[in-house]
């Protein structure tokens, strides 16, 4: 039979009757003389059967199969005794025994009872094969990858476990793992984090989660696959995406961002003026826009180079960001033309933000070129207007203050 024995007995008679029928049926074994020699010998070298008398020094049968039990719940255990009283026959089915016989032993008996077993045991060793060659499989990925049910962790390769620091399935919460931030998931509250995932009508997800550390976070992309045999078994699937991201948003940033003042575009400021719009005409929220325009600014470009100019943009930029609120929005608007956005402000607060800002300007010293005045337009948007409009009656404005004279407001 294709299995392996520890035999456990004091006598040296038994042991060796007991040997000889072994020798002939089993592929290895190993002996003791005693519940605690047994204890050692079960621990290094993990038979899968035990056969042991229950009478012997140091250690009897029942103590031994209690503490064995306390390492291994499974492996079968067979008892050979001569003690057949009933009350220590069930004491040792209590204990984890999982075969009685009486001594001497048939070992007909004892033959059809290993045969039995080995089926088990074979059965056993398959499916210890097959979830090794499963993690063996997992644990080749390079995304972490969980099996679950649904309801409860099956399985994590070598990566998950690794990336939270978890050394037991049953330890695996992640609900504290879950960065709360806007544009990823995370778990509500009081959720199993597999049910809320597994809920979601979504099949993709991003998510940013702290490592075992808990310092730095990283972004996974995250696909939920089901098993087409098992309706109630997935695949989760967590692939990194942190550089990925990263990419995505200096791209992003390239885009929406003016390269020389680092300010927002035109394209960008149109699509947060939508939303600014939309919010001020909802919650009746004022509004508040200036257009700025450098005086001259074609004739310190022929007298200074286009290098200078391009100074004295970056310079006044960072005039006018000493002047904002961090919750007004400063756009170039394209050459030298910039916009302020003023949130929360009304037409007389925009003409005392405005003339601040072209005082600031007027007083401040240029490098290389001295003095720069601008001309500002300013408007309060009104309720559902086109932002078009609201544009327009600022641009309106600044040229009205460019025909004045320059270097001053006009709304």
């Amino acid at each position: 039979m294709d299995i392996s024995v520890l035999y456990v007995e004091d006598s040296q008679e038994s042991r060796e009757e007991m040997l000889v029928f072994l020798n002939l049926k089993v592929k290895k074994i190993w002996t003791a003389e005693n519940g605690l020699q047994a204890l050692k010998t079960f621990s290094e070298v993990k038979p899968d059967l035990i056969i042991s008398d229950l009478d012997m020094p140091q250690m009897n049968g029942i103590e031994m199969v209690k503490e064995i039990r306390k390492e291994n719940r499974n492996v079968p255990i067979i008892i050979v005794s001569e003690k057949c009283d009933f009350n220590y026959v069930i004491q040792a089915f209590n204990s984890g025994v999982k075969h009685f016989l009486e001594k001497p032993v048939d070992f007909s008996q004892l033959e059809a009872c290993l045969a039995g077993y080995e089926k088990d045991i074979q059965y056993e060793k398959a499916i210890v094969k097959q979830k090794n060659l499963i993690k063996a499989i997992l644990d080749f990925q390079e995304n972490m990858i969980v099996l679950t049910n649904g309801k409860e962790i099956l399985n994590v390769n070598k990566k998950f476990a690794d990336f939270f620091g978890f050394q037991d399935l049953k330890d695996i919460d992640l609900s504290d793992f879950f960065v709360r931030e806007e544009g990823y998931i995370y778990n509500i509250d009081g959720n199993n984090w597999l049910e809320y995932l597994l809920g979601s009508s979504n099949i993709a997800h991003k998510v940013k989660l702290l490592g075992k550390n808990r310092s730095e976070s990283q972004i996974f992309f995250i696909q939920i696959n089901q098993f087409e045999m098992e309706e109630n078994y997935f695949i989760i699937s967590f692939s990194d995406i942190t550089e990925l991201e990263k990419e995505k948003k200096v791209i992003e940033h390239q885009a929406e961002t003016d390269h020389l003042t680092n300010l927002y575009n035109r394209l960008k400021f149109e699509n947060v003026l939508s939303q600014e719009c939309i919010r001020s005409s909802r919650y009746k929220n004022k509004l508040g826009m200036i257009m700025i325009d450098i005086d001259n600014f074609k004739k310190i470009n022929d007298s200074y180079g286009h290098l200078a100019g391009d100074n004295v943009l970056k310079e006044l930029v960072a005039v006018v960001n000493f002047s904002i609120r961090k919750t007004d929005i400063f756009t170039r608007w394209g050459g030298e033309e910039f916009v302020i956005l003023a949130t929360e402000t009304d037409l007389p607060g925009v003409a005392l933000f405005a003339e601040r800002v072209r005082a600031d300007i007027e007083n401040h010293n240029f490098p290389e070129v001295g003095k720069v005045t601008c001309s500002l337009g300013i408007a309060e948007y009104v309720e559902n207007e086109p932002k078009e409009n609201f544009i327009k009656r600022a641009d309106e404005a600044l040229y009205r203050a460019k025909f004045y004279g320059k270097n001053r407001v006009e709304k």
